[in-house]
Parts: structure tokens; C-alpha cells; sequence
């Protein structure tokens, strides 16, 4: 895998060279994937530093929407919260403004886990951690995504440690969690969840 990131990393570098000076949606489209490559290889640094990049000649777009998303996942793999939140806010207003209901839903479930991880700090946070994963359950509910839905109730096995009283609800919505994985035949989901059982 390694050596298929320096490769690419290699063939990005090379068509750099070779794109216009005025194409910055090229070159955009090019330091988001060597931003990817970078962080496939564990260079996070540098991979912030490309989307940073990246960040500062985008035009307003699909593309730039991207490069930030990309940047506040690699955020939130870092334990930066709060600087996620501040690329998904944006996002997320994007997103509702194109009533874009399946791209809501997604960054929903990101910005659960940054306020999650701010909560764990911050204890504060944990109501809006709460609301934030039941509103992006809600709304894949309505749009059909099974998997959003899992993917916004396993986190829930956590709020026992701010509420006791939490978790009746927590083993219900695993319960959830689980049924749904084993439908989708979601061996990743199916790891989860049962890990987060273990937790109630």
C-alpha cells in the first residue's frame, strides 16, 4: 500500500507540472489527492498542508466543498474537533441551502463525532452531541439510508457515560444498530455495533 502512494504521489507531482497556471480547479483536484496519498502514508502534516493549499485557490464549489470536508475528516482522525466543526458548519449550510438531503446526512454524522470529541473534554458539549446524532438519525431515516441511520446510533452506547439513566435507550438503539448491519450485510457496522454492546 505504501508503495502505491509514493506512486501516486509520484504521477500527482508530475501532472502538477504540466496543468495550467490558470486551471486552479485542476490544481485544486490535484492537492486534494495528493493530500489523500499523503495521508495514506501517515505524513498528516503535510496532508494538511496540501488541503491548506488547496483551501486558499479554490473557487467557491463542488470542488472546494471537498477539500474542506477532506480537511475536517482529517481533523476529527486527529482528535481536533473544533476545527472540524468549523469546515462543517460551512458545509452544512451549503448542503441545506442545495437541499442536498444525502450530503445533510453525512455531514451531520461528522459533526456528531466533532462535538463528541469536544465533550470529552468538555462535558458541556454532550446535549449537543445527543441532538446532533438523533437529528442525523432522523433525517436518514427519511431519506432510506440504513446505513447512516447504524452509523448514527452506534456512537449512542457512549452517552452512558454522561447519563445513567441513558441506558435503556442506548441497548435499544443498538439493538437498532445491530439489526440494521446484519441486514445490509455490513461486516464493519456489524464489528461496531457488537463492540459498543459490550459498553452496556
Amino acid at each position: 500500500d505504501a508503495l502505491a502512494f509514493e506512486d501516486a504521489l509520484r504521477d500527482l507531482d508530475a501532472a502538477r507540472t504540466v496543468l495550467p497556471t490558470d486551471d486552479a480547479e485542476g490544481v485544486v483536484r490535484v492537492l486534494r489527492l495528493r493530500a489523500r496519498a499523503l495521508r495514506g502514508l501517515g505524513r498528516l502534516d503535510a496532508a494538511l498542508a496540501a488541503l491548506a493549499a488547496a483551501i486558499e485557490i479554490a473557487p467557491a464549489g463542488a470542488e472546494r466543498d471537498a477539500v474542506l470536508q477532506a480537511r475536517a475528516r482529517l481533523k476529527l482522525d486527529l482528535f481536533h474537533g473544533d476545527e472540524a466543526l468549523a469546515d462543517l458548519e460551512a458545509l452544512l449550510a451549503s448542503a441545506r441551502e442545495a437541499r442536498d438531503r444525502a450530503r445533510e446526512t453525512e455531514l451531520l454524522l461528522m459533526r456528531s463525532r466533532g462535538l463528541y470529541i469536544l465533550s470529552l473534554d468538555q462535558p458541556g458539549y454532550a446535549e449537543k452531541t445527543r441532538a446532533s446524532y438523533e437529528e442525523a438519525y432522523t433525517l436518514a431515516k427519511e431519506v432510506g439510508d440504513e446505513r447512516a441511520m447504524c452509523q448514527a446510533l452506534i456512537p449512542t452506547a457512549w452517552f452512558t457515560d454522561y447519563w445513567r439513566e441513558y441506558r435503556d435507550q442506548a441497548i435499544a438503539n443498538n439493538a437498532e444498530a445491530c439489526a440494521l448491519a446484519a441486514r445490509l450485510g455490513d461486516e464493519e457496522l456489524e464489528i461496531e455495533a457488537t463492540t459498543a454492546r459490550l459498553r452496556l
